[in-house]
């Protein structure tokens, strides 16, 4: 190989001086057709580059990708003369990868395969053979010379195969195929290619073929033209990314949806569809859009098709249901990694007002996904949406920027409907030869009547075609009175049932009504054979009404629907259909449709299932019961209760058992939560409701392990499960409840309020369903309920003395309630709308409201009396809270702002910018010296109230802070949001100082959003309400044992790494507050240093084998890294505030220190005391760093102010003051680099005392810096950078131009050092991981992961090691990994400890003093194994 290479050169450097164009064989359009796993698109972007400088046409998805990826794909391979798979291991991990290699190898096409890393090849090394390949594993596009040869070379071999082909054309040519699918690569495949079918099986994706094309035949020939065009040149402007189509019912809205598609997929610009159904609940969610949309994306491109899949291989049970978690996994990640100048996609989505009554929690999630999330796709992405022109839906496309906007009217659709009857009218005419006098003027008259209704005109042509006498029907409409408006279909309507009912003759017509009623009332989609199951009919007169009923339903998909939601509003609106015998009673046919559903449900379910076809048991109405029983009438129907009592008691195992192995668990804990609000004689039936509760708790806490294995709730029947019991506690073994002590549930609708009484005896919750709920808090019994409000109850409080209560409500009011008598005291109103947070002062003289206006009012708590009102915000007021001195009052609202009162001048006294954008959530520490606020950038910020700045951010929540509160001991902030999540954060810190706060509990059992949260004043006991009305009550204790606990693992981001002077061992540390110490060499963890109390966020570690550590809990310590002792050598109390930068001075027998409290401080080694303080600086002192040959100390701070002193302690200089925060400083002989906040490094000459020079490059903080001067002559001085940008830079010092960038893809970087004797660029990363990077190519050498955590046998050289997955294997001698050993749930891994003398003994919980509360011996688990 290396031969034919040398030659080929040769050859090639004699053709550079003429520019030789490389040859094409006759025919085809490109020289080579690259295929490539696009996780190796970064590295295949820079041979595309290469290729094409010189003169090569290549083939890439990126640039030549349009419409089906699968035929587009086809067509390159039999367009390219070569084709070059460029193998690695994602490559045959790939399946279209594969499926391109096999189809090239198939169809005999020349391949020049090149090898971009080392393998293993199985499948590919069969298939490529003995061909010749290029290796290109050795090089590196960092090293411009030698990547320039290793193109030249890869050049050389393709002009080679080139030229033979030339001189001999490969056997049988294959003719280049038309686009469609026998020219598919696909074609040796008559099924679906298994990655689409895995990608579609595990996104649940919708189906949408059949109801597109027959909407697309409704399209007459000649119509929308125009609307076609228009939407065509939207795709081409850059100024809009939303097309809204809009108009009434019956204005053929969802046609042109269809033809849209199918024009946009002509043009290659189609990416995504969904066509809302109102009456199918696959097709009315946010959840099944985003899904089915991702997955139609993954069949436009490869690389969002294999990024998906990726995240299906780590992902493999389910998508995250939270939906905005939905989009950034399944839209927004993939789509941002395409390249910007991908060509524009569109994603239509028809019916949008199909999607839930207006205001729902349905419509506000696919308003908000809208609105907030699509804006957030690059730019190429565009959307098209249809609907009526709803308010909300209005308002949502107002929010969406650059919206254009297609008002469907009679006078647009004017001529396009002419089109169309006349069309229909010739059609009839010819079937059944009748002569239609002046067509013309008929079809403008039909026109004229349609009122630019295309539904009334297309009902209309479907009446004429199947009447037994169209001229005189013709006759009726031509003078036919017609309703304007939503009534405007009414007698179209009518005459079609009467039409239906006179066809039965003599016929019952109780079959048909039985059917009609069916249709109607079921809220999902039905297949007839389903609809026969639910009313007990044969299946033939099933068939048989359906046919009467022509033109009011379409069959798609095997699915019946109504052909417009407008049919339902008429048959289930008396004041519009006057006919009884046409009326459908809903709350009746809902009765009748329960009793059969129980009734399948009790004579079917039996005990381990699994062997009968499940779909026969329901068919399509699996899981609507609970819909059937929502509007039937439990208490005054004893049928109907003794059935739903039976099924509860007896089957609702059995009924758990089928869901899952359907696929619907998710349905089935949805369904569970709702039954009990619709059993309301509780009394009766408190036994199976509990038994509900219970089993829909388990149910939902081990949601992956069901879907695991359809027959998972079987296991509750093994361990004797009866009716009866209360609370089964087990799942397949012991298992206990976890935090959640009680869900409460007895409101119809969302609960948007929850707050504990002050003694913690009773909880408050106020519901959409217009009352406010008294519950108690041990039994979660209700104990009074308080009606009053007109509309929802947005929020509530206590007073302090907890004898009221006071609540806010849509209806504008503020009401103030005695739960002693349930009886309302007073009620305000005044409000700007509705009242959306109230809170009472501790002192219990005021009571405080805001409202959507966003003004607060001010109320007397015993008389109600109307004090001053207050302007706050521009916007809605969101949340406000007082202080515990009765003095403050903190608000925020949409505009952003945190606003500060003074509660006895009544004056504003701060206005604070939250950068949250929106602000939903504010709450007081303790002494009200400082305050936490959350809003939509999904971040809690921590603010000093004395100076307005920003002290702490806290990140995890990964949807918009909807809700949060700081327990009155200040050492808890609780709170929730969009994700679904309870987060608890501890932070061990005195009120007046700015200490950290981590993330100690997520707490996951909501099924849809967290609205309001609450706690008790220590912060153990938590409630958190739901939209989808349950309350739940967690008990979550935090234990103490800093003294005596090992934390497990770098828990959360590693904050520093720092390399011992002679390269032999790492140290790292982070949040977790643990100092750990690392042989390079082995990459094993051979000391912890754990006494820290929360984050460690600077180390240092001198030749000595002296280690310094500063954390978050003011202290430094210093520790002996030889000894392993976990006492430190010294404990210093360092600090006033967190300790952020420490550094031994020459000799080591001082160190120095800065720390939050502004303040540099010196000590002494050998006693520990405090030699000089150093004072000036008027920020956080954030680095420091000590230039040894100048005997100077430079330190930085939060403010951009950089200070030289001397070790003695004098100032020399104010260097610079800086815009932005200094982070990070380092030294190399007479010059010092200075990390500045948004990504500047500036470069200080420290002989002149100036800044000589600055890098430019990170787009983030730079937190860290090192140098390296290479041994070998000639090579130049670097400086390596990592940043919170997420890359490591290696910059050539002298001329300051970066020579090299690294992206580990492992978050923000926290610090950097270079390994001099290895050449090795050492990263600690934000996932937990140190990365070590060659310094010379930037290729990854190995890693450690610091979640990682080893317990030696020191007996018998064996051990075990903790993984990041929670199991703990065996560690073999050598350090293989073996067996696991034993699995750790997320929440014990925080209070595990290791006992003092004890070897291989893990403890959970207790202290080294009272004792572990569990004891594991891990040898006899070894020996087990």
């Amino acid at each position: 190989m290396a031969a034919i290479v040398e030659q080929l050169m040769l050859k090639r450097a004699a053709d550079k001086s003429t520019a030789v164009t490389p040859p094409l064989p006759a025919g085809l359009k490109f020289h080579l057709m690259l295929s490539y796993s696009w996780l190796n698109k970064e590295l295949i972007n820079r041979v595309t580059e290469a290729l094409t400088a010189r003169g090569f046409k290549v083939w890439r998805d990126v640039k030549f990708m349009r419409g089906n990826i699968y035929q587009m794909m086809a067509r390159a391979l039999n367009e390219s003369a070569i084709i070059c798979p460029c193998l690695s291991v994602h490559y045959e991990q790939s399946e279209n990868c594969m499926r391109e290699i096999t189809y090239a190898a198939k169809k005999r096409r020349p391949m020049v395969p090149i090898l971009i890393d080392e393998g293993p090849y199985e499948t590919c090394d069969v298939i490529i053979g003995d061909l010749l390949y290029y290796n290109l594993t050795k090089a590196s596009p960092n090293n411009d010379d030698a990547w320039s040869q290793s193109m030249d070379e890869l050049a050389a071999v393709i002009t080679r195969e080139l030229e033979a082909m030339i001189q001999e054309p490969p056997p049988d040519p294959l003719p280049t195929p038309p686009l469609s699918r026998s020219a598919s690569f696909v074609d040796f495949d008559d099924e679906i290619p298994s990655v689409d079918r895995k990608l579609r099986d595990w996104l649940r994706a919708v189906d949408m073929s059949d109801k597109i094309k027959e909407l697309s035949h409704e399209r007459q020939s000649g119509t929308r033209d125009w609307l076609m065009d228009m939407i065509m040149e939207w795709t081409k402007s850059s100024d809009s990314r939303m097309l809204w189509i809009q108009g009434v019912a019956g204005t053929g809205k969802s046609v042109i949806a269809a033809s849209a598609h199918e024009e946009l997929k002509r043009a290659g610009k189609l990416g995504g569809w969904f066509f809302c159904t109102y009456n199918d609940d696959d097709r009315n969610k946010v959840g099944s859009m985003i899904n089915t949309i991702a997955y139609h994306l993954s069949r436009w491109h490869n690389g969002i098709q294999e990024q998906l899949s990726e995240t299906r291989r780590s992902t493999p049970e389910e998508v995250d249901s939270f939906p905005m978690i939905r989009v950034e996994e399944l839209l927004r990640k993939p789509l941002a990694a395409l390249d910007e100048d991908t060509p524009t996609v569109v994603i239509i989505i028809d019916a949008l007002d199909e999607c839930g009554e207006p205001n729902s929690q349905i419509r506000r999630d696919l308003l908000g996904f809208l609105a907030h999330e699509m804006p957030k796709l690059p730019k190429f992405v565009k959307v098209m949406v249809t609907s009526r022109p709803e308010d909300d839906i209005r308002d949502a496309m107002d929010d969406f920027p650059d919206t254009v906007e297609i008002k469907l009217s009679p006078e647009n659709n004017q001529k396009d409907m002419e089109i169309y009857a006349t069309a229909c009218l010739q059609a009839v005419s010819r079937k059944l030869d009748l002569p239609i006098y002046d067509i013309p003027s008929v079809s403008r008259r039909l026109v004229e009547k349609s009122n630019g209704l295309f539904l009334w005109l297309r009902l209309a042509c479907r009446q004429l075609k199947t009447s037994h006498s169209p001229l005189k029907l013709l006759s009726s409409l031509e003078v036919e009175e017609v309703s304007l408006g939503e009534h405007q279909m009414d007698s179209m309507y009518g005459r079609s049932l009467r039409n239906a009912f006179s066809a039965l003759g003599e016929e019952s017509p109780k079959p048909l009504k039985d059917v009609l009623d069916a249709i109607i009332v079921a809220k999902d989609a039905m297949t007839t054979k389903g609809l026969a199951d639910l009313i007990k009919l044969e299946i033939d007169t099933v068939s048989k009404q359906l046919s009467h009923l022509s033109s009011l339903i379409e069959i798609v998909d095997g699915k019946i629907y109504i052909i417009h939601k407008s049919v339902t509003d008429y048959l289930t609106n008396p004041e519009r259909c006057k006919e009884l015998d046409h009326q459908v009673n809903v709350r009746g046919v809902n009765r009748h449709l329960a009793i059969r559903c129980l009734s399948i449900m009790s004579s079917s379910l039996r005990y381990n299932l699994s062997d009968v076809d499940v779909d026969t048991l329901l068919d399509d109405d699996r899981t609507n019961i609970v819909n059937r029983l929502a509007d039937s009438s439990l208490d005054e129907d004893q049928e109907l209760r003794d059935l739903v009592q039976q099924v509860l008691s007896e089957k609702i195992l059995n009924w758990l058992e089928v869901m899952s192995a359907i696929g619907e668990t998710p349905a089935a804990m949805h369904a569970t939560r709702q039954l009990q609000q619709w059993c309301e004689d509780v009394r009766r039936l408190t036994t199976p409701i509990r038994q509900v509760a219970n089993v829909a708790t388990i149910v939902m806490e081990n949601a992956a392990a069901i879907k695991r294995a359809a027959k998972a709730p079987c296991a509750l029947h093994r361990k004797s499960w009866t009716p009866g019991v209360a609370a089964p506690r087990v799942l397949d073994g012991p298992k206990a409840w976890g935090p959640c002590t009680a869900t409460l549930e007895g409101h119809a609708g969302a609960v948007w309020g929850v707050a504990l009484s002050p003694d913690e005896s009773m909880v408050a919750t106020a519901g959409d369903d217009g009352t406010v709920k008294l519950w108690n808090s041990d039994s979660g019994e209700e104990q009074l309920r308080l009606e009053g409000h007109i509309g929802p109850v947005g929020c509530l409080c206590w007073v302090a003395d907890g004898t009221k209560v006071v609540s806010g409500g849509d209806d504008g009011l503020v009401k103030v309630w005695d739960i002693e008598t349930g009886r309302a005291l007073w009620s305000q109103g005044g409000h700007e709308g509705r009242v959306l947070s109230v809170a009472a002062t501790p002192d219990t003289k005021l009571v405080v409201s805001g409202d959507e206006g966003g003004f607060i009012r001010l109320f007397e708590t015993t008389t109600g009396k109307a004090m001053k009102s207050l302007e706050s915000h521009s916007g809605a007021l969101r949340k406000l809270v007082i202080s515990e001195d009765s003095k403050l009052i903190a608000s925020v609202g949409r505009d952003g702002l945190i606003q500060i009162w003074d509660v006895i001048r009544q004056k504003r006294c701060r206005s604070i910018d939250s950068k949250h954008g929106y602000a939903w959530s504010v709450g007081f520490g303790p002494n009200a010296s400082w305050l936490a606020s959350g809003g939509n950038d999904r971040v809690i910020r921590l603010w000093n109230l004395a100076t307005g700045v920003c002290f702490q951010t806290l990140e995890g929540h990964r949807g918009a802070v909807w809700t949060l509160v700081v327990s009155s001991n200040g050492r808890r902030i609780i709170s929730s949001g969009e994700d679904g999540l309870v987060k608890i954060w501890y932070g061990d810190m005195e009120a007046e100082a700015k200490g950290p706060y981590s993330e100690v509990a997520s707490l996951k059992g909501h099924g849809g959003y967290v609205v309001s949260v609450d706690c008790s004043a220590n912060g153990n006991r938590v409630l958190s309400a739901g939209d989808l009305g349950d309350v739940k009550l967690w008990n979550y204790r935090i234990e103490q044992t800093a003294s005596t606990a090992y934390a497990v693992g770098q828990a959360g981001r590693v904050w520093t790494v720092t390399l011992s002077p002679d390269s032999k061992r790492l140290v790292t540390s982070g949040d977790d507050g643990v100092v750990r110490v690392w042989d390079i060499a082995s990459g094993r963890n051979v000391a912890d240093f754990s006494a820290h109390k929360g984050r460690v966020g600077a180390t240092a570690i001198s030749n000595g084998g002296l280690i310094l550590s500063a954390g978050h809990d003011r202290t430094v310590r210093v520790w002996d890294a030889d000894s392993g002792s976990n006492t430190p050598v010294l404990n210093l109390r360092a600090h006033d505030g967190p300790a952020r930068a420490v550094a031994f001075l020459p000799g080591n027998s001082h160190i120095v220190s800065g720390g939050h409290d502004a303040k540099v401080r010196i000590w002494n080694l050998s006693d520990g005391d405090r030699d000089r303080t150093l004072e000036g600086h008027q920020g956080r002192v954030l680095a420091i760093a000590v230039a040894a040959s100048r005997s100077l100390i430079l330190s930085g701070d939060h403010l951009g102010e950089l200070r030289v002193w001397t070790f003695d302690g004098k100032l020399v200089r104010v260097l610079h003051t800086f815009k932005f925060a200094v982070t990070a400083i380092t030294i190399l002989a007479d010059r010092a680099f200075v990390g500045i906040g948004p990504g500047t490094i500036s470069v200080v000459n420290l002989q002149a005392l100036e800044i000589v020079q600055e890098l430019q490059g990170h787009e983030g903080a730079v937190r860290g810096l090192a140098t390296f001067c290479d041994s070998e002559p000639g090579k130049p001085v670097s400086l390596v950078s990592g940043s919170e940008d997420g890359t490591i830079r290696v910059w050539d010092v002298e001329s300051g131009v970066e020579r090299r960038k690294i992206e580990p893809g492992a978050g923000s970087i926290r610090g950097v050092v270079v390994d001099p004797a290895a050449k090795s660029i050492l990263s600690a990363n934000a996932d937990g991981t140190v990365h070590f990077y060659d310094i010379d190519t930037g290729d990854k050498t190995k890693s450690i992961d610091t979640h990682e955590w080893p317990v030696t046998f020191d007996s018998d050289g064996h051990g075990a090691v903790l993984r990041r997955s929670g199991w703990i294997h065996r560690l073999e001698k050598g350090g293989t990994l073996g067996k696991p050993l034993l699995y750790v749930p997320s929440r014990c891994r925080a209070r595990m400890w290791l006992p003092a003398g004890k070897e291989a003994i893990i403890a959970l919980g207790g202290s080294q003093e009272t004792g572990p509360g569990i004891v594991v011996d891990l040898r006899d688990r070894y020996e087990a194994n």
